[in-house]
């Protein structure tokens, strides 16, 4: 069957959700960094995440630091978190065999995202696919949605009835001038 209905119509609504750049829009957060500063994250030498402003710029994941600053200046670069033996945070000129990459800050926020998508749909109606993707199974909003009165409208005018698009006080003080 398919389509959008009541009831039995509608099998399944799953949305598959993958959060672009999700490296760097950890950094923005995490250092205060406006999103249009174009911003990397790098591992080692190499660059892992890319965000809009940078890629706007010519810069590409893959690039070592040095080939992206030549197309964009003003690209600042946050390096992956290392620790050292003990587990503790060591600085990026730490030499390579003293130091391991961590991505504690990235597997934290993504958590804290993960958590917000299972308040929305439930634990049962999620399923995480990666450090930044998740699948929601919507289902059982849409068919409540659906079933709702205010939802079953014979025409778009109708519809909108309820918003401010159309019929709200707004578009009736328009009407009023």
């Amino acid at each position: 069957q398919g389509g959008v209905g009541l009831g039995a119509e509608v099998e399944r609504v799953v949305a598959h959700l993958d959060m672009d750049c999700f490296y760097c829009q950890v950094e923005h957060r995490r250092l205060s960094i406006p999103s249009e500063v174009p911003l990397a994250v790098q591992q080692w030498s190499g660059l892992i995440a890319i965000n809009y402003a940078a890629r706007a710029k010519g810069v590409k994941r893959g690039m070592t630091v040095s080939e992206a600053r030549k197309v964009c200046r003003d690209l600042r670069c946050v390096h992956v978190e290392l620790i050292g033996d003990g587990g503790a945070s060591v600085g990026q000129d730490t030499p390579r065999d003293k130091a391991k990459v961590t991505l504690r800050r990235y597997r934290q926020a993504s958590a804290e995202v993960m958590s917000v998508f299972a308040q929305a749909v439930g634990h049962q109606s999620m399923q995480r696919t990666s450090i930044d993707e998740a699948y929601l199974d919507l289902t059982y909003l849409v068919r409540k949605r659906l079933a709702d009165p205010k939802y079953q409208t014979p025409t778009l005018e109708a519809a909108l009835s309820f918003t401010h698009v159309y019929g709200g006080e707004e578009v009736e003080e328009e009407k009023a001038r």
